[in-house]
């Protein structure tokens, strides 16, 4: 039986397969159980990235009392904290106002309290796609969040949350619904094809 060339074609189409990036989204949490304690979060088993950079998210958790002490309001405090990317600074950052490390306030952060001890935040950080594959080449990446002396704890049970996200270069093979939608058509096609020469 012969079918017709365009049915043959719509059926080819039909077939074709879209490639959809795997992300790779780890986070970590950790609490802060003295002042000025300096964290650092690793993230491992990383594949590599699709070329295209990622984000790191630095947040004030959730603890007993949301937010941390991070005002900066008084110039001669060290209320801030400084991050590192595998050893590469990141830049600093206090919540509401430059503290004495001349640190800039975090974008869209916001002072929760009106003591101004626990302020929350939540800081994206992007990762060019030469800075990550550069990261990646041992599959680890340390994320280091470091405290200023006069970050106090206050008791509250403080915690610092750190997300790493990004596509990696393995893909997943699936369907994309044009092409299930030509299959459709084509599998009716075929089907009149053989009623007419039955008929």
């Amino acid at each position: 039986m012969k079918f017709p060339k365009v049915l043959v074609a719509t059926l080819l189409s039909a077939l074709a397969i879209g490639v959809q990036a795997a992300p790779v989204v780890q986070s970590q949490s950790q609490f802060l159980t003295s002042n000025g304690q300096d964290f650092v979060f690793s993230f491992g088993a990383l594949p590599a990235s699709d070329g295209f950079g990622g984000l790191i998210t630095i947040s004030s958790g959730t603890g007993a009392i949301p937010g941390l002490d991070l005002s900066g309001a008084f110039p001669g405090e060290n209320e801030y904290f400084e991050v590192t990317v595998d050893g590469n600074a990141k830049g600093s950052f206090s919540c509401g106002g430059p503290s004495s490390n001349g640190s800039t306030p975090i974008a869209g952060a916001a002072d929760s309290s009106s003591n101004f001890n626990d302020c929350v935040f939540s800081l994206p950080i992007s990762l060019t796609g030469a800075e990550l594959n550069a990261f990646l080449l041992d599959g680890i990446i340390n994320v280091g969040v470091l405290f200023g002396a006069d970050v106090s704890t206050f008791d509250h049970n403080d915690q610092v949350e750190v997300s790493l996200s990004y596509n990696s270069a393995a893909s997943t093979d699936v369907p994309e619904p044009g092409s299930l939608a030509l299959l459709g058509l084509g599998l009716v096609g075929l089907a009149a094809a053989r009623k007419r020469k039955q008929a």
